[in-house]
């Protein structure tokens, strides 16, 4: 795995302490192996496919390697979470693929730590059915849920490496009844939301290629909510489905639309209905109300609310990690941005306006 190439740096004081952070291309993000990913059409002929068919679960489909920058990528609250296991895969020519073939669909999906990378290459389409064009390449959890089995939560981190030109990244999607919410993306980089009968329809992020950010969904199977990078993005909405089941599918997907581009995203750290360990180390809430009291190693500390996220920084100005606020509990793995254990000594924290002192015992 490969170190970024350095672009400029910004320097901003923390404690009186400089703190720099380094702004890192898409480009930079990955490496790609020497090789081709042929054209479809081609894969086709040469494989004997023809529309319709889902045999395509026979065949390999191989393509070029890639090695993603996971010091780069797999940062953020869901950067070190392993990704959700109990996943089936859906692509061109098949729809419920198990786990234990990814393998063999390379040139569209891959995984390299912490990380999923999803591809479509120009000209790739849908032969599982007549609709023409369409695409596909996404991951579908296998925990169904309907509206009486409480609240789902969807967490995952997403980095756009090659825009597509329309399609959606997510959706909560239900057999009977469609999907009720999506999020898509344009070859701007732009992140937008779609309620599929309640909300407003709008973009809720700008210019996003080559920058990560984290996704929160929860959903009931009737109503739902949208976080981005720890904000709600709007109200939520709601989405009536009284038959079938629902589930979360992430990846890339064009209802239809000729595939005239290669496009690529990442995403790390995809959970659903993610629980800490029970081995690490927490930052546990005592209180309520506007202000929460969190208990560490004995070592009680008063924060505003549990809006913000939480920052530890070491006396030198280091951002040790961030810590982001779930549920009103905060949770550390006692690691840095490093995903290496912290050595002891006194930190700083920083949630919102409010400071404090931690200090970290001996191991």
């Amino acid at each position: 795995m490969n170190n970024p190439k350095i672009i400029p740096f910004l320097t901003i004081l923390a404690f009186g302490f400089p703190v720099s952070f380094t702004l890192v291309s898409a480009q930079n993000l990955y490496t790609e192996s020497a090789g081709s990913n042929p054209p479809f059409n081609q894969l086709m002929a040469e494989k004997g496919l023809k529309r319709p068919t889902e045999d395509c679960q026979g065949n390999t489909f191989d393509g070029t390697t890639i090695d993603v920058n996971n010091e780069v990528v797999e940062t953020g609250p869901f950067g070190n979470r392993s990704i959700e296991d109990d996943i089936g895969l859906h692509q061109m020519c098949a729809s419920q693929i198990p786990r234990k073939d990814f393998h063999k669909y390379k040139r569209w999906y891959q995984e390299d730590g912490n990380t999923q990378i999803f591809r479509l290459h120009k000209g790739d389409e849908n032969i599982r059915n007549s609709r023409t064009g369409a695409a596909r390449i996404e991951t579908h959890s296998h925990k169904n849920y309907k509206r009486g089995d409480g609240v789902q939560t969807w967490e995952g981190r997403y980095t756009i490496i090659k825009p597509n030109t329309g399609g959606s990244m997510f959706q909560a999607f239900n057999g009977s009844n469609q999907w009720a919410v999506s999020l898509g993306m344009n070859m701007n980089g732009d992140i937008d939301i779609n309620h599929r009968t309640s909300g407003q329809d709008k973009i809720i992020a700008r210019n996003m290629i080559g920058k990560g950010f984290d996704i929160k969904v929860e959903d009931d199977g009737h109503n739902y909510r949208v976080w981005l990078n720890g904000a709600p993005v709007d109200g939520g909405g709601s989405y009536s489905r009284p038959s079938g089941t629902t589930s979360f599918r992430w990846g890339m997907y064009r209802g239809g639309g000729q595939q005239t581009v290669d496009a690529m995203i990442f995403v790390t750290g995809a959970r659903v209905n993610f629980k800490p360990s029970t081995s690490a180390n927490y930052l546990q809430p005592v209180g309520s109300g506007n202000s929460l009291r969190f208990l560490f190693h004995n070592q009680q500390i008063t924060l505003p609310s549990s809006e913000h996220p939480v920052d530890l920084f070491n006396l030198q100005g280091d951002l040790v990690k961030r810590l982001y606020p779930e549920n009103n509990y905060l949770v550390w793995d006692g690691t840095g941005t490093d995903n290496k254990p912290v050595a002891s000594g006194l930190l700083l924290v920083r949630s919102g306006n409010t400071f404090h002192r931690l200090l970290l015992p001996g191991r």
